[in-house]
């Protein structure tokens, strides 16, 4: 095979429509097409022929004959290429093409590929997008359903919680009417020196004079009685409580009795609940009105009815009259006797001298004021009661 330079009409370079495949071929047998043999070209017959077959393989697009083939300026090399080792017969074909570069059809061609890449970024993006934000719409369902829960179990237990409250107070109402009773029927047994007492009572509301007259009798007994059993000097008690948290504190203060001079009766009083261990188990329970008030009450399971009727059995459920002196009033952090024939106390956490005038302040903490100021902060039901009970583990004399 023969490759040879053409010399002819040149092609236009611009010209999109120009395919310069091959140029022409000689067919020594017109009536076999080339494509149709079935045998390489050097195997066939050879024939002598004088005139060879010319047959154009391009024209230009739309035209309707056929042109003798030109070949482009870039199709034509400066030298002439010959290949070695021609085929034998004389069947030839000549083949003067070249591929032709075009810089559009690289850019087209990188466009429509960032295009694609752009469209399977964006499709890929969406669907992410769609993804979360039905995961979005799950979660948000789900938290709607938590919530109307939630607040379902929280009208339950605000029902509860009121039903808890109306029976706690009924019991608390059935218990002090209870303690009420048995307190009125524990008086009737009393022993001698308890009637007197009362009997007493009675006879310092009949006049001013006797009742003066009996109070100073019944101071005078009080500090002979002290005296000789407790004796002179400073009465020291220490408190001992116990918090229901559990939490490690301060938890004990220690108060100093009121002097004899001034207030006999209510420490001779007092004195004697300590000695016979009358407070201890029993409670702080109420913090209302600048006072912590304690009372007969146990704070573990133990019967308040047990506890009263010790102060009654003893004949010491409170002084037998209001013991007051302008000389010893309600400071800050004294302690008075709650009266109305009880044995309860409170301790003053602010100045009620106005308020509180005209009842007994038998004492003054001297120490354990963070104790004090804990049992303070205790939290209380409805700004009066605690709500748990402060315990009184122990109160000594020191």
């Amino acid at each position: 095979m023969v490759v040879k330079k053409r010399v002819g009409q040149q092609f236009d370079f611009n010209d999109k429509f120009v395919l310069p495949l091959v140029n022409e071929f000689e067919d020594t047998q017109p009536k076999k097409p080339l494509m149709g043999q079935k045998r390489p070209l050097h195997e066939r017959h050879i024939e002598t022929v004088t005139e060879p077959l010319r047959v154009p393989f391009w024209r230009r697009w739309g035209s309707k004959q056929c042109q003798e083939p030109v070949l482009p300026s870039w199709a034509n090399p400066q030298e002439d290429y010959v290949m070695s080792a021609p085929m034998p017969g004389k069947n030839t074909i000549v083949f003067t093409a070249k591929r032709k570069s075009s810089t559009w059809s690289f850019l087209m061609f990188g466009f429509l590929v960032a295009g694609l890449l752009t469209y399977w970024h964006l499709t890929v993006s969406l669907q992410m997008i769609l993804t979360e934000t039905e995961a979005m719409m799950a979660v948000r369902n789900q938290i709607n359903i938590k919530l109307r829960s939630a607040e379902k179990d929280v009208r339950m237990l605000s029902r509860e919680v009121a039903a808890t409250e109306a029976i706690f107070q009924k019991r608390k109402d059935e218990k002090a009417q209870l303690q009420a009773r048995e307190a009125a029927a524990a008086i009737a047994d009393k022993e001698k020196a308890e009637k007197s007492l009362v009997d007493a009572q009675q006879h310092v509301s009949s006049g001013n004079h006797q009742t003066v007259s009996l109070r100073e009798t019944v101071q005078r007994y009080s500090r002979q009685t002290v005296l000789s059993k407790y004796g002179d000097g400073r009465h020291l008690v220490e408190v001992d409580l116990e918090f229901p948290d559990g939490d490690e504190g301060p938890s004990s203060f220690v108060m100093e009795l009121a002097p004899l001079e001034k207030m006999p009766h209510s420490v001779h009083v007092f004195l004697d609940m300590v000695s016979n261990q009358l407070w201890d188990g029993c409670s702080f329970v109420m913090n209302a009105m600048h006072v912590i008030k304690a009372a007969p009450l146990p704070y573990n399971d133990a019967s308040g009815t047990e506890k009263a009727r010790a102060f009654v059995e003893k004949g010491l459920n409170g002084p037998s009259f209001k013991e007051y002196t302008s000389e010893y009033p309600h400071k800050r952090y004294t302690v008075g006797f709650a009266g109305g024939n009880s044995p309860s106390f409170y301790i003053n956490t602010e100045d009620n001298t106005e308020i509180h005038a005209g009842d007994s302040a038998f004492g003054r903490i001297i120490s354990g004021f963070e104790a004090v100021k804990r049992l303070e902060a205790s939290p209380t039901q409805n700004g009066i009661w605690f709500r748990d009970r402060i315990g009184i583990k122990r109160v000594a004399l020191l």
